[in-house]
């Protein structure tokens, strides 16, 4: 299925998600000029408190229904920070966002994938590629010609040098470090401030300095 990127100026945005992801995409998407819709989410909300992602239209299985009542002149962008569960629901998508915070600097030589969300302060060097769905979250540092596999997430204040390879749904945590030619294999976790330094297997969790496997807990 081909995902399309629809711009900010032309349609409102719902959010599939109402958790903290989704609070923090809200918030760039109106930096970013978008009009936000609401959201969709299994919990309701909590009676009283105004929510950052606006009106909740109902749960997640609503998804068809809703989008049939607000009409083309609306964007969706999976808002949950499970790599996993993001990526399920794109696929549930014929066409989906990009939110990209104002702050952040990419480069025009960079791709950007369908769903994807990039952070206040992050950086995307030149021909990087983000894939579907990815995460780069606040502060993060993506350097030239990475490629970051679909689902992944690359937490706040982490940085990969030149040319790593970030996997499928692999999560690369809080001010972490990969060294540059780096492999990190699919559904791989590299642990909050670790510094990687050799390829990573794909479902390896490393943690550390220099980073070595150990168990996922």
């Amino acid at each position: 299925m081909t995902l399309a990127i629809l711009p900010a100026h032309r349609h409102a945005l719902l959010l599939l998600g109402g958790g903290g992801h989704a609070l923090v995409v809200a918030d760039a998407a109106r930096l970013a000029g978008w009009m936000i819709a609401g959201y969709l989410d299994d919990r309701a909300p909590t009676s009283g408190l105004t929510h950052p992602a606006g009106r909740w239209f109902g749960v997640l299985a609503d998804l068809e229904r809703v989008s049939a009542r607000l009409g083309r002149c609306t964007a969706v962008i999976p808002a949950v920070g499970d790599n996993e569960t993001r990526l399920q629901w794109l696929t549930r998508l014929s066409a989906a966002a990009v939110v990209v915070h104002p702050s952040a600097a990419a480069s025009e030589s960079s791709e950007i994938g369908a769903g994807a969300y990039i952070g206040a302060l992050a950086s995307i060097g030149p021909r990087a590629r983000i894939g579907r769905a990815v995460i780069v979250n606040t502060g993060a540092i993506v350097e030239h010609e990475c490629v970051i596999e679909e689902g992944a997430h690359v937490a706040p204040g982490a940085a990969l040098g030149g040319d790593v390879m970030v996997g499928a749904r692999a999560l690369i945590g809080i001010r972490a470090s990969v060294l540059p030619g780096v492999r990190i294999g699919a559904a791989a976790i590299v642990g909050a401030g670790s510094v990687v330094t050799r390829d990573v297997p794909s479902g390896v969790c490393v943690r550390g300095v220099p980073a070595r496997e150990t168990q996922q807990s």
